[in-house]
């Protein structure tokens, strides 16, 4: 937990370094805050845009990999739980009393 933490803080002076140099650069060519409200409109729409573009980056691949997962079930689900069954009902008469997979 310790470590997640350290990690988000670390991420969050990076991104806090990163605007206040992007600050840095709109002020040069301004003596007062005239730049801000410009600046930060212009800023705050870039990064909707580029959170909205990451969305449908992520909802993309999510789905190639709903697609893959579902692929793998239909390829080889029936065959892995008729194994499974085989594997079982061969172990009922013997010693076994369970079967062990890996990942359930």
């Amino acid at each position: 937990m310790a470590e997640k933490i350290n990690q988000i803080d670390a991420a969050l002076q990076e991104a806090f370094e990163s605007i206040d140099q992007q600050a840095a650069i709109a002020k040069a060519d301004s003596t007062g805050m005239e730049w801000l409200p410009g600046w930060y409109t212009r800023r705050a729409g870039e990064l909707t845009d580029t959170k909205a573009r990451a969305t449908a980056t992520l909802q993309a691949i999510l789905k190639q990999i709903e697609a893959e997962e579902k692929a793998f079930k239909y390829r080889h689900g029936e065959a892995n739980r008729a194994e499974i069954d085989r594997q079982f009902k061969e172990s009922i008469g013997g010693k076994l009393k369970y079967i062990s997979h890996p990942f359930g």
